[in-house]
């Protein structure tokens, strides 16, 4: 957790798990406490089952996420590579059939998401899903949106939407351990520990590029932008943003882009006081 502040008007920001398990909760008592406290809700995206199931974000899932020209997934990667993949579906329960239309951005999204819930994983368990679903404050606010999220993934080129799935494929079975180090990280309050495992995922420099640096320099544009009017209106709300624990990391990350826009930004520990590192 971080706290943004400008003037006297502050913004804790928590980097967020999306995928858990029930033994990780409670979240600490300080942190506990910000999120039942906070009037403002930011989020990436809102979580909530309503939106990701609307009739748009189907739509879009479906004319995006699938060929419709009669070639399927088996017709633009190599026979090694889909004989891998068909064991990685049936690990995650799935069949031929039932994969050979998906491109290969929602075949790496949903492959991921199946094999992490055969871990005990789980998105109703993600931070984001627990927050917001007791969160009784004033409003929740987007820094991306659903919709948006879709178009990234779905906006990589074919080359790269393969690359993506090879990624997922080659990862299957480090995924666990992989995430149990994120777990580690965020208990030791160590982003030093995410930088390093960023660094060994061997996707090309411009989908990093694409899904942490872009996305950071925009969410940090609107987070400062929900800052400055929380303090032109003088109003002393407690205001909690929540994006993935991977945005907060390095020279490029949430922390380092707002004290570059002149926003004083200090780690926090457990207890709601502040590392000086």
């Amino acid at each position: 957790m971080w706290y943004a502040s400008l003037g006297d008007t502050g913004m804790y920001m928590l980097g967020s798990i999306h995928v858990l398990s029930e033994d990780f909760y409670p979240l600490p008592d300080f942190i506990e406490e910000i999120s039942r406290r906070a009037d403002v809700l930011v989020l990436e995206a809102d979580v909530s089952d309503e939106s990701f199931q609307s009739p748009e974000i189907i739509r879009k899932i479906q004319e995006t996420g699938f060929y419709h020209d009669g070639r399927g997934i088996e017709d633009f990667i190599s026979d090694n590579d889909y004989q891998h993949l068909l064991v990685s579906a049936e690990r995650a329960g799935l069949n031929r059939y039932q994969i050979s239309l998906m491109k290969p951005w929602l075949l790496a999204l949903t492959l991921q998401t199946l094999e992490l819930e055969n871990l005990g994983y789980r998105g109703n368990l993600g931070m984001e899903k627990v927050i917001s679903g007791r969160f009784s404050g004033e409003k929740l606010l987007e820094l991306e949106g659903t919709e948006y999220q879709l178009e990234l993934m779905a906006g990589l080129s074919d080359e790269e939407q393969i690359e993506l799935l090879l990624s997922v494929l080659e990862d299957s079975e480090g995924m666990e351990d992989s995430l149990r180090l994120y777990v580690r990280a965020w208990k030791e309050a160590d982003p030093g520990l995410i930088e390093a495992e960023l660094d060994t995922r061997g996707l090309s420099g411009e989908i990093t590029r694409r899904f942490l640096d872009r996305r950071n320099e925009n969410m940090v544009d609107k987070a400062v932008n929900i800052l400055r009017s929380e303090t032109r209106s003088g109003e002393e709300r407690v205001i909690l943003l929540l994006a993935g624990a991977a945005h907060f990391v390095g020279d490029s990350g949430i922390p380092a882009l707002m004290e570059q826009q002149g926003i004083h930004v200090r780690q926090v520990d457990s207890s709601g006081g502040f590392f000086f590192r």
